[in-house]
């Protein structure tokens, strides 16, 4: 697989992007078991989750990066609207910044890549906190699933 089909950077619209199906059912299914069980799992349970919150935090990692992506490539977009149209300010404008801020007030294109930009940064904040969040989920089912080991006696003695 190329680096460029993972990534698929040429590709980005998170506003028509579908969350994977086992994201929502680790997620639900993690909710409900720890519920059921009153909030305490079993070892095996706990190094199932532990192996699905890493899957979840692979796919996050992802589109972390793509967000990221998408934000810098619209910036560099904004730029060059910028340049391109400020020659077409009034010459009541006399600075640059008189200029870009007129472009910035009266450019459609500008505007709407500028919501883009919005969207973009929005969009990798929220998977930022989701990487944070379930790479806490990874660590504290791995834990879990270590401490459990930890209290079982080891097999032949006994204590």
């Amino acid at each position: 697989m190329l680096l460029k089909e993972y990534t698929k950077f040429d590709t980005i619209d998170f506003n028509n992007e579908t969350l994977p199906e086992y994201i929502v059912t680790i997620r639900v299914q993690y909710n409900k078991e720890l519920k059921d069980s009153d909030y305490s799992l079993s070892q095996g349970q706990y190094d199932q989750y532990a192996a699905k919150w890493a899957r979840i935090h692979d796919w996050l990692s992802v589109q972390f990066a793509r967000a990221k992506y998408e934000k810098k490539s619209i910036e560099n977009k904004l730029k060059l609207i910028l340049m391109r149209e400020k020659g077409k300010a009034p010459v009541e404008c006399k600075s640059n910044q008189a200029r870009e801020k007129w472009v910035m007030e009266n450019s459609t294109e500008y505007q709407d890549m500028f919501e883009k930009s919005a969207l973009a940064e929005g969009y990798a904040i929220l998977f930022e906190k989701d990487i944070d969040s379930a790479r806490m989920h990874h660590y504290l089912c791995k834990g879990m699933s270590q401490s459990i080991q930890a209290d079982k006696p080891i097999e032949g003695h006994h204590g």
